[in-house]
């Protein structure tokens, strides 16, 4: 298991990576999503605001944008789990 320095040092611009574990967090994204450039990416995590980007999201194809979510990161030696609830996409 990795300590919370580890983490800092792995990670030093990622506010997340610190979350308390076994406790709920509140986490909430707003996303327009436009590949041209006018795309709003802006995130909280109880209720502190962490991410605020202005710029290309997305791309053009034939699909068109999806949302979709979970437990992603670089294949570290350490377990990673999360339990979602009261997903909400409007």
């Amino acid at each position: 298991m990795h300590a919370a320095d580890e983490f800092t040092e792995l990670w030093p611009r990622c506010p997340w990576c610190l979350l308390e574990r076994n406790v709920w967090h509140d986490i909430m994204h707003e996303v327009t999503v436009d590949p041209y450039g006018n795309g709003v990416l802006q995130s909280w995590i109880d209720g502190v605001n962490v991410v605020n980007y202005v710029g290309a999201i997305g791309y053009v194809d034939a699909l068109g944008p999806y949302w979709k979510f979970g437990v992603y990161s670089d294949p570290l030696s350490f377990i990673r789990v999360a339990r979602f609830r009261d997903v909400e996409i409007s």
